[in-house]
């Protein structure tokens, strides 16, 4: 099963997109924002390398494993191309960095629709996302039931999304968030053998779009820098409310 592509569609074609529920890519619309010439290695070292930030150990089976270091400790860890151990910069919230980078994308159309962005600090719903090759968040929907959009600025990245039934199966099967689908035990591959996700590869300039409550892994295939928003909307909220009935 292939995945839609909208080349450079309106802010209405995106939105009327996001309603149906299923997964989606964009090109064109990155193009032109400022991060595509600035988000890389040397920019976040030069603004931001003495930061704290946390970091995912997944040389450990545990979702919880975090270590806090500098920003620059992380980039010289991912520019030491001998260093074979996974370690993912994958919640690096960027309002933490620097509220100016808000200006360095624009997808703010999303406010028309995003509750968080109307009601709640959307802010801490904003992150940058910088891996090395092999380095992957495991199998999860999005938190809170929310959607997301990913913008890739660099690398790339592959997605493992499952449809609905899917979905509905793996949470019904229980326990298997933040599952490294590429590392199964035997029972667990007989599980998965039995799903169909859609493999999408994502290339710098594209945005992928991820449904609500669908559940999705993703790897990055090379050294990777990205940008990823979670938000939701009316037609979520309904589809929560009906769940808790």
């Amino acid at each position: 099963m292939s995945i839609k592509i909208l080349d450079n569609p309106s802010e209405d074609n995106i939105i009327e997109n996001i309603k149906y529920g299923l997964p989606f890519k964009i090109r064109g619309r990155m193009n032109n924002w400022p991060l595509m010439k600035k988000w890389n290695i040397n920019f976040f070292r030069k603004n931001y390398g003495n930061d704290e930030i946390s970091v995912k150990n997944l040389n450990i089976d545990s979702f919880f494993n975090y270590k806090t270091c500098t920003f620059n400790k992380y980039l010289d860890y991912i520019e030491d191309k001998d260093d074979k151990s996974l370690y993912y910069a994958s919640d690096v919230i960027i309002k933490r960095l620097s509220s100016e980078l808000l200006d360095d994308y624009d997808m703010d159309f999303i406010k028309n629709i995003d509750i968080f962005r109307n009601y709640f600090n959307f802010q801490e719903f904003r992150w940058v996302f910088v891996g090395k090759k092999g380095t992957f968040t495991g199998l999860h929907s999005d938190i809170y039931n929310t959607a997301a959009w990913l913008g890739l600025i660099s690398g790339k990245k592959r997605f493992y999304i499952y449809n609905e039934e899917d979905s509905d199966r793996i949470r019904e099967f229980g326990n298997l968030e933040r599952t490294n689908i590429l590392k199964l035990d035997k029972l667990l591959e007989t599980f998965f053998d039995s799903l169909n996700p859609i493999i999408v590869d994502v290339n710098p300039g594209e945005i992928i779009y991820t449904p609500s409550r669908l559940f999705h892994f993703v790897i990055n295939l090379e050294t990777s820098i990205a940008l990823t928003e979670n938000f939701t909307y009316n037609e979520i909220e309904k589809d929560r409310s009906e769940e808790r009935r």
